[in-house]
């Protein structure tokens, strides 16, 4: 299954689109240009030893990214937000994401690019009941190898890349505010991504990215690039 979904992704990825002209953006960065945005995640993963099998969690996160070098992006995001539960769940949380990532453009041929990168990232859910306690932290390691085309699609610089995705979820909860934790940790982790970024104007930036781990988790972005 995992096979045939790669397979499909670099299929798209080879044929959309017409040739790129030069001006055309790449998702990853030319050198000193910055691109400042934000961020939301759906994810699901399944982490054993953490209870529940089934982990369900969002993230919302401002973001910037750097144009270091002709081949090398960094990116940094933080947020922090308030995570109310439903009537059935007496959790409160205050979530706390910070995070740091690079990607480097490894290899180009006509008007392709093969993009390598790893994201690090972080969230921790403080509880704001005082009768319960229960903190949590999630850890996240991520890292792509990606072909990606550039072209123009009706007046939009569009970006299409996809390829094979590896990601590792670490989950703990701390119980009743103890050093003591559950922890528990994915095993499934290879998988494949899909992402459609679209630039107006030479500046405002929106993004869809399609991960595919286990379960399909969608990520949306928005963002401004000067």
């Amino acid at each position: 299954m995992k096979t045939s979904v790669a397979a499909v992704i670099v299929m798209v990825v080879l044929i959309a689109g017409t040739t790129a002209p030069a001006q055309v953006p790449l998702a990853t960065l030319d050198e000193g240009v910055t691109e400042a945005g934000y961020g939301y995640g759906w994810y699901r993963r399944a982490l054993a030893g953490h209870p529940p099998d089934k982990n369900k969690w969002e993230t919302a996160a401002f973001n910037i990214r750097h144009g270091a070098f002709g081949w090398l992006t960094v990116a940094l995001e933080g947020g922090i937000w308030n995570v109310e539960k439903d009537a059935s769940e007496a959790d409160s949380y205050r979530r706390y994401v910070i995070g740091a990532g690079v990607m480097a453009r490894i290899w180009q041929y006509h008007d392709y690019t093969l993009v390598a990168g790893v994201h690090l990232s972080e969230s921790q859910d403080h509880d704001r009941e005082k009768e319960t306690l229960f903190h949590k932290r999630l850890r996240n390691v991520d890292s792509q190898l990606l072909a990606e085309r550039a072209f123009l699609w009706s007046n939009l610089s569009l970006c299409v890349s996809g390829g094979l995705a590896f990601a590792s979820n670490t989950g703990r909860t701390y119980i009743w505010g103890t050093p003591d934790f559950l922890e528990g940790e994915s095993s499934s982790n290879v998988g494949a991504l899909l992402a459609i970024e679209g630039v107006a104007f030479e500046h405002f930036v929106g993004m869809v990215n399609l991960v595919i781990v286990e379960y399909l988790q969608p990520q949306v972005g928005i963002g401004v690039r000067f």
